[in-house]
Protein backbone atom coordinates (compact mmCIF):
# COMPACT_ATOMS: atom_id res chain seq x y z
CA UNK A 1 0.00 0.00 0.00
CA UNK A 2 1.37 3.54 -1.08
CA UNK A 3 2.11 5.83 1.84
CA UNK A 4 -0.52 8.63 2.31
CA UNK A 5 0.46 11.50 1.13
CA UNK A 6 1.05 13.92 4.10
CA UNK A 7 3.43 11.04 5.13
CA UNK A 8 5.92 10.72 2.26
CA UNK A 9 8.96 11.21 2.81
CA UNK A 10 10.03 13.74 0.05
CA UNK A 11 7.91 16.82 -0.85
CA UNK A 12 9.04 16.10 -4.97
CA UNK A 13 10.85 13.99 -6.85
CA UNK A 14 13.34 15.91 -9.74
CA UNK A 15 14.94 13.41 -13.12
CA UNK A 16 16.90 14.50 -16.03
CA UNK A 17 19.49 15.53 -14.23
CA UNK A 18 22.11 14.40 -16.68
CA UNK A 19 20.03 16.25 -19.69
CA UNK A 20 19.48 19.37 -17.96
CA UNK A 21 22.16 18.78 -15.15
CA UNK A 22 23.34 22.31 -14.55
CA UNK A 23 19.52 23.80 -13.96
CA UNK A 24 18.42 20.81 -12.28
CA UNK A 25 21.10 21.05 -9.67
CA UNK A 26 20.67 24.90 -9.23
CA UNK A 27 17.26 24.32 -9.02
CA UNK A 28 17.36 21.28 -6.43
CA UNK A 29 19.92 23.14 -4.46
CA UNK A 30 17.42 25.98 -3.93
CA UNK A 31 14.49 23.90 -2.94
CA UNK A 32 16.56 21.84 -0.17
CA UNK A 33 18.68 24.79 0.81
CA UNK A 34 17.11 27.65 0.96
CA UNK A 35 13.46 26.52 0.83
CA UNK A 36 13.77 23.59 3.10
CA UNK A 37 12.12 21.06 0.78
CA UNK A 38 12.81 16.92 0.89
CA UNK A 39 13.75 16.27 -2.92
CA UNK A 40 14.37 12.90 -4.58
CA UNK A 41 17.16 13.95 -6.66
CA UNK A 42 18.57 11.32 -9.08
CA UNK A 43 22.06 12.29 -8.97
CA UNK A 44 22.18 11.72 -5.60
CA UNK A 45 20.87 8.51 -5.77
CA UNK A 46 21.63 7.11 -9.22
CA UNK A 47 24.07 7.30 -12.15
CA UNK A 48 22.16 5.02 -14.77
CA UNK A 49 18.94 6.15 -15.88
CA UNK A 50 18.05 2.55 -17.11
CA UNK A 51 17.79 1.56 -13.43
CA UNK A 52 15.71 4.74 -12.09
CA UNK A 53 13.29 4.30 -15.11
CA UNK A 54 12.52 0.29 -13.58
CA UNK A 55 12.07 1.59 -10.13
CA UNK A 56 10.24 4.79 -11.29
CA UNK A 57 6.54 3.95 -9.66
CA UNK A 58 7.89 2.96 -6.66
CA UNK A 59 10.17 6.15 -6.13
CA UNK A 60 7.13 8.02 -6.40
CA UNK A 61 5.31 6.60 -3.95
CA UNK A 62 7.71 8.20 -1.59
CA UNK A 63 7.47 11.33 -3.13
CA UNK A 64 4.22 14.00 -2.60
CA UNK A 65 4.78 15.63 -6.48
CA UNK A 66 6.75 15.55 -9.35
CA UNK A 67 8.88 18.31 -11.17
CA UNK A 68 9.16 17.52 -15.19
CA UNK A 69 11.85 19.30 -16.10
CA UNK A 70 11.27 20.39 -20.10
CA UNK A 71 13.90 20.99 -22.54
CA UNK A 72 14.23 20.43 -26.55
CA UNK A 73 16.45 17.45 -25.57
CA UNK A 74 14.18 16.00 -22.43
CA UNK A 75 11.23 16.30 -24.79
CA UNK A 76 12.56 14.49 -27.80
CA UNK A 77 13.78 11.57 -25.36
CA UNK A 78 10.54 10.18 -24.68
CA UNK A 79 11.43 10.50 -20.76
CA UNK A 80 8.88 13.53 -20.11
CA UNK A 81 6.28 10.89 -21.80
CA UNK A 82 7.36 8.37 -19.15
CA UNK A 83 7.69 10.68 -16.34
CA UNK A 84 3.92 11.80 -17.08
CA UNK A 85 2.09 8.59 -17.82
CA UNK A 86 3.81 7.18 -13.83
CA UNK A 87 2.65 10.26 -12.48
CA UNK A 88 -0.75 9.86 -13.74
CA UNK A 89 -0.90 6.92 -11.37
CA UNK A 90 -0.59 8.55 -8.23
CA UNK A 91 -2.74 11.18 -9.16
CA UNK A 92 -5.06 9.18 -10.63
CA UNK A 93 -5.20 7.72 -7.06
CA UNK A 94 -4.71 11.06 -4.55
CA UNK A 95 -6.39 13.28 -7.34
CA UNK A 96 -4.83 17.00 -6.39
CA UNK A 97 -3.29 15.86 -3.54
CA UNK A 98 -0.28 14.40 -5.64
CA UNK A 99 1.18 17.50 -7.94
CA UNK A 100 2.70 17.41 -11.53
CA UNK A 101 4.71 20.29 -11.80
CA UNK A 102 6.39 20.88 -15.71
CA UNK A 103 9.46 23.39 -15.52
CA UNK A 104 10.31 24.81 -18.79
CA UNK A 105 13.89 25.06 -18.56
CA UNK A 106 14.70 26.15 -21.99
CA UNK A 107 12.75 27.42 -25.20
CA UNK A 108 10.67 24.22 -26.30
CA UNK A 109 7.37 23.05 -27.47
CA UNK A 110 5.49 21.72 -24.13
CA UNK A 111 3.96 18.05 -25.68
CA UNK A 112 -0.17 18.82 -25.40
CA UNK A 113 -0.43 15.84 -22.89
CA UNK A 114 0.96 18.44 -19.84
CA UNK A 115 -1.68 20.76 -20.73
CA UNK A 116 -3.23 19.64 -17.22
CA UNK A 117 -0.35 20.26 -15.17
CA UNK A 118 1.33 23.69 -13.79
CA UNK A 119 3.91 25.21 -16.22
CA UNK A 120 6.74 27.15 -14.72
CA UNK A 121 8.28 28.84 -17.36
CA UNK A 122 12.11 29.63 -16.82
CA UNK A 123 12.93 30.04 -20.76
CA UNK A 124 12.29 33.92 -20.48
CA UNK A 125 13.46 35.41 -17.87
CA UNK A 126 14.77 32.41 -15.36
CA UNK A 127 14.74 32.21 -12.17
CA UNK A 128 13.91 34.98 -10.75
CA UNK A 129 11.18 35.68 -8.01
CA UNK A 130 8.09 35.54 -9.54
CA UNK A 131 9.14 31.70 -10.89
CA UNK A 132 10.43 30.60 -7.47
CA UNK A 133 7.14 31.96 -5.57
CA UNK A 134 5.32 30.46 -8.18
CA UNK A 135 7.32 27.14 -7.87
CA UNK A 136 6.44 26.88 -4.16
CA UNK A 137 3.17 27.99 -4.80
CA UNK A 138 1.97 25.06 -6.83
CA UNK A 139 3.31 22.58 -4.78
CA UNK A 140 0.05 23.44 -2.16
CA UNK A 141 -3.94 23.34 -2.93
CA UNK A 142 -5.33 26.38 -3.51
CA UNK A 143 -8.04 27.65 -0.40
CA UNK A 144 -10.06 30.07 -2.16
CA UNK A 145 -11.17 31.34 1.43
CA UNK A 146 -7.77 32.96 2.35
CA UNK A 147 -6.87 33.78 -1.10
CA UNK A 148 -10.32 36.12 -1.14
CA UNK A 149 -9.42 36.78 2.84
CA UNK A 150 -12.93 35.25 3.79
CA UNK A 151 -11.48 32.27 6.34
CA UNK A 152 -13.62 29.62 7.53
CA UNK A 153 -11.76 26.38 9.01
CA UNK A 154 -14.42 23.12 9.29
CA UNK A 155 -12.25 19.92 9.81
CA UNK A 156 -13.87 16.17 8.75
CA UNK A 157 -11.89 13.76 10.45
CA UNK A 158 -11.46 10.22 9.45
CA UNK A 159 -8.89 7.31 8.73
CA UNK A 160 -6.74 7.50 5.58
CA UNK A 161 -7.07 3.71 5.92
CA UNK A 162 -10.80 3.55 6.31
CA UNK A 163 -12.11 5.60 3.85
CA UNK A 164 -10.86 5.77 -0.10
CA UNK A 165 -11.10 8.77 -1.85
CA UNK A 166 -14.84 8.44 -3.63
CA UNK A 167 -16.03 8.04 -0.07
CA UNK A 168 -14.61 11.24 0.94
CA UNK A 169 -15.79 12.91 -2.10
CA UNK A 170 -19.34 11.66 -1.72
CA UNK A 171 -19.65 12.59 2.04
CA UNK A 172 -18.32 16.20 1.46
CA UNK A 173 -21.08 16.38 -0.89
CA UNK A 174 -24.14 15.17 1.47
CA UNK A 175 -22.42 17.25 4.01
CA UNK A 176 -22.23 20.60 1.63
CA UNK A 177 -25.91 21.85 3.41
CA UNK A 178 -24.79 21.52 6.94
CA UNK A 179 -21.59 23.53 5.92
CA UNK A 180 -23.22 26.53 4.44
CA UNK A 181 -25.92 26.60 7.42
CA UNK A 182 -22.39 26.65 9.50
CA UNK A 183 -21.28 29.26 7.63
CA UNK A 184 -24.42 31.46 8.62
CA UNK A 185 -23.77 30.95 11.94
CA UNK A 186 -20.22 31.66 12.12
CA UNK A 187 -18.68 33.84 14.86
CA UNK A 188 -15.10 34.33 14.86
CA UNK A 189 -12.76 32.72 17.57
CA UNK A 190 -11.62 34.31 20.69
CA UNK A 191 -7.65 33.33 19.70
CA UNK A 192 -7.77 33.20 16.24
CA UNK A 193 -4.48 31.73 14.73
CA UNK A 194 -3.41 34.00 12.10
CA UNK A 195 0.63 35.22 10.95
CA UNK A 196 2.11 38.67 11.06
CA UNK A 197 4.81 39.78 8.40
CA UNK A 198 6.20 42.78 9.27
CA UNK A 199 8.34 44.64 6.82
CA UNK A 200 8.35 48.00 4.97
CA UNK A 201 6.05 49.19 2.90
CA UNK A 202 8.08 50.80 0.20
CA UNK A 203 5.85 51.01 -3.49
CA UNK A 204 9.19 49.46 -4.75
CA UNK A 205 8.70 46.11 -2.70
CA UNK A 206 4.46 45.88 -2.74
CA UNK A 207 4.77 43.40 -5.54
CA UNK A 208 7.58 41.09 -3.45
CA UNK A 209 5.16 42.00 -0.20
CA UNK A 210 2.08 40.55 -1.84
CA UNK A 211 3.96 37.48 -3.18
CA UNK A 212 5.75 36.88 0.17
CA UNK A 213 2.12 37.23 2.04
CA UNK A 214 0.15 34.98 -0.17
CA UNK A 215 3.63 32.23 0.21
CA UNK A 216 2.63 32.62 3.75
CA UNK A 217 -0.88 31.90 3.46
CA UNK A 218 -0.83 28.95 0.91
CA UNK A 219 2.41 27.25 2.88
CA UNK A 220 0.55 27.35 7.08
CA UNK A 221 -3.18 27.54 5.50
CA UNK A 222 -3.77 30.51 7.76
CA UNK A 223 -4.36 33.89 7.31
CA UNK A 224 -1.56 36.40 6.89
CA UNK A 225 -1.74 40.09 8.30
CA UNK A 226 0.87 43.10 7.88
CA UNK A 227 0.54 46.91 8.67
CA UNK A 228 -1.15 48.46 5.50
CA UNK A 229 -4.53 45.81 6.53
CA UNK A 230 -5.22 48.21 9.46
CA UNK A 231 -7.33 51.33 7.84
CA UNK A 232 -9.29 52.09 10.85
CA UNK A 233 -9.41 53.31 15.12
CA UNK A 234 -5.78 54.36 16.60
CA UNK A 235 -3.43 52.65 13.73
CA UNK A 236 -0.43 52.30 16.25
CA UNK A 237 -2.51 50.92 18.75
CA UNK A 238 -4.53 48.12 16.57
CA UNK A 239 -1.16 47.00 14.70
CA UNK A 240 0.10 46.34 18.50
CA UNK A 241 -3.02 44.56 19.04
CA UNK A 242 -2.63 42.24 15.99
CA UNK A 243 1.35 41.62 16.22
CA UNK A 244 0.77 40.31 20.15
CA UNK A 245 -2.10 38.39 19.05
CA UNK A 246 -0.54 36.50 16.34
CA UNK A 247 0.42 32.95 16.04
CA UNK A 248 3.80 33.89 14.95
CA UNK A 249 5.60 36.84 13.50
CA UNK A 250 8.01 37.45 10.45
CA UNK A 251 10.40 40.61 10.34
CA UNK A 252 12.60 41.39 8.03
CA UNK A 253 14.00 44.16 9.76
CA UNK A 254 16.88 45.36 6.56
CA UNK A 255 17.91 48.16 7.16
CA UNK A 256 16.49 48.51 11.01
CA UNK A 257 13.48 49.91 9.39
CA UNK A 258 12.43 51.35 12.68
CA UNK A 259 8.27 50.59 12.63
CA UNK A 260 9.17 46.92 12.13
CA UNK A 261 11.31 46.41 14.74
CA UNK A 262 9.19 47.95 17.08
CA UNK A 263 6.58 45.58 15.89
CA UNK A 264 9.28 42.77 16.56
CA UNK A 265 9.90 43.94 19.46
CA UNK A 266 6.80 43.49 20.46
CA UNK A 267 6.37 40.09 19.59
CA UNK A 268 9.51 39.45 21.58
CA UNK A 269 7.39 41.00 24.76
CA UNK A 270 4.40 39.35 24.13
CA UNK A 271 6.45 35.58 24.06
CA UNK A 272 5.25 35.38 20.27
CA UNK A 273 7.31 32.82 17.74
CA UNK A 274 9.61 35.37 15.97
CA UNK A 275 12.00 35.11 12.65
CA UNK A 276 13.68 37.43 11.98
CA UNK A 277 15.10 38.65 7.85
CA UNK A 278 17.34 40.77 7.00
CA UNK A 279 18.39 41.55 3.04
CA UNK A 280 22.08 42.93 2.19
CA UNK A 281 25.31 42.87 3.66
CA UNK A 282 25.80 41.05 7.22
CA UNK A 283 25.51 43.70 9.75
CA UNK A 284 25.33 43.45 13.89
CA UNK A 285 21.46 43.47 14.50
CA UNK A 286 19.86 45.73 16.33
CA UNK A 287 20.75 45.21 20.33
CA UNK A 288 17.07 43.89 21.24
CA UNK A 289 17.70 41.04 18.38
CA UNK A 290 21.47 39.84 19.49
CA UNK A 291 20.34 36.90 20.73
CA UNK A 292 18.04 36.22 18.02
CA UNK A 293 18.61 34.36 15.08
CA UNK A 294 18.83 36.51 11.80
CA UNK A 295 18.11 34.67 7.91
CA UNK A 296 19.81 36.62 5.41
CA UNK A 297 19.18 37.01 2.21
CA UNK A 298 21.01 38.36 -0.79
CA UNK A 299 18.20 38.49 -3.48
CA UNK A 300 14.47 37.90 -3.78
CA UNK A 301 14.99 34.58 -4.56
CA UNK A 302 16.41 33.63 -1.45
CA UNK A 303 13.93 35.76 0.68
CA UNK A 304 11.01 33.67 -0.91
CA UNK A 305 12.76 30.29 0.11
CA UNK A 306 13.43 31.39 3.25
CA UNK A 307 10.07 32.59 3.95
CA UNK A 308 9.12 28.78 2.72
CA UNK A 309 11.32 26.76 5.06
CA UNK A 310 10.33 29.41 8.04
CA UNK A 311 6.54 28.57 7.61
CA UNK A 312 6.39 25.20 6.78
CA UNK A 313 6.71 23.52 10.06
CA UNK A 314 3.43 25.62 11.30
CA UNK A 315 1.01 24.26 8.06
CA UNK A 316 -1.87 23.33 9.67
CA UNK A 317 -3.99 21.63 7.57
CA UNK A 318 -2.95 17.77 6.44
CA UNK A 319 -4.19 16.57 3.08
Amino acid sequence: MDTPIHKRKFHSFMSQAHINRKVADQLESWLTGKAGIPIWYDSHFHQSGTKLASEFGTILEQCRSVFILLSQQSVESGWVREEFDASQVQRAKYEDAFRIISIKVEECEVPAFLETTKLIDLSKNGFDLNAASELLLSLYPVDPALETGFDRDVYIDHSQNEVNIQDKNNFIKLFRPVLSSLKKQWRMPLHPQYFFYGTDLKDEHKERNKLVRRLIQRVSAMPCLMGEDIRQGHIQQEIAKRVVGASVMIADVSEENLNTCIEAGMAMGAKVPLHLLAGGARRKPPFMFRDQQIWHYDNEVELIGIVHNLVLPYRRHIY
